[in-house]
């Protein structure tokens, strides 16, 4: 296989599709099923003969015949069950049961992307942008789109930093951020698919001028349980500081 996705969430039971692509690169032509699991993390395991999977099914389809060279794109339904709330890998398995001789039998998975199961926001900052260029200590505006790509409605403050590298880190109650604040603002309620454009500006007080990643945070103190947690901060433009 080449390429597992899905959607961003689900509700727990909630039905969804999955495109899965599957390529035969033997020598022969054949066809074997495919199945979709959620995983809790990036090892997709099949029911097989030895027992259940840790993993939670989602669907099956079979493949049609594969010439030797060739792909096909499937797509495989089914419903989003977990046993708790929170982020799964997507991922799928063709072959499940190794009912078919093949040239290598250990290439049959492939993880692919993550989706949050369960009722919760899942905000995350998918753009930050501003100019290239500001003077030490003076006011640099940032542009930050975020959405809720989450199964319920909520808000998050969101806070914009200067950093030497493309980690952004916030204040927290552990101790302050090894980068640079800028400024904040108030992100509106948002629905489940919905995105908003801020404006947050800001002094642009660093150390030393240079070059600095202008990136944001949604959720900043993660006090909002989401369906995905490690997914609020995103790194933008490249800030040269001048003096």
């Amino acid at each position: 296989m080449s390429a597992v996705t899905g959607p961003a969430s689900a509700t727990s039971g909630q039905q969804i599709s999955v495109s899965v692509t599957v390529c035969n690169q033997g020598t022969v032509g054949g066809s074997a099923p495919v199945e979709v699991y959620l995983s809790a993390d990036a090892t997709i395991t099949p029911n097989g003969p030895t027992g259940p999977s840790p993993d939670f099914f989602v669907g099956y389809a079979g493949s049609p015949y594969l010439n030797a060279g060739q792909c096909q794109v499937l797509t495989v339904s089914g419903p989003a069950y977990a046993s708790t709330e929170g982020a799964y890998y997507l991922g799928a398995v063709v072959d499940p049961q190794n009912s078919l001789s093949e040239l290598i039998e250990n290439n049959n998975t492939l993880t692919g992307s993550r989706i949050g199961v369960g009722n919760r926001p899942d905000f995350i900052v998918s753009a930050a942008s501003s100019a290239s260029s500001v003077k030490l200590s003076q006011t640099l505006t940032v542009s930050v789109t975020v959405c809720n790509q989450g199964t319920v409605g909520g808000n998050a403050p969101v806070e914009v930093y200067l950093s030497a590298d493309s980690t952004i880190t916030p204040n927290g109650p552990t101790g302050p951020s090894p980068d640079f604040f800028v400024g904040y603002v108030s992100l509106p309620y948002l629905n489940p698919g919905q995105c908003q454009v801020l404006t947050v500006s800001g002094p642009a007080s660093v150390p030393t001028t240079g070059l600095y990643y202008a990136g944001a945070v949604v959720d900043p103190q993660s006090s909002i349980a989401e369906l995905i947690d490690d997914n609020n901060t995103r790194a933008g433009t490249r800030v040269s500081v001048t003096p």
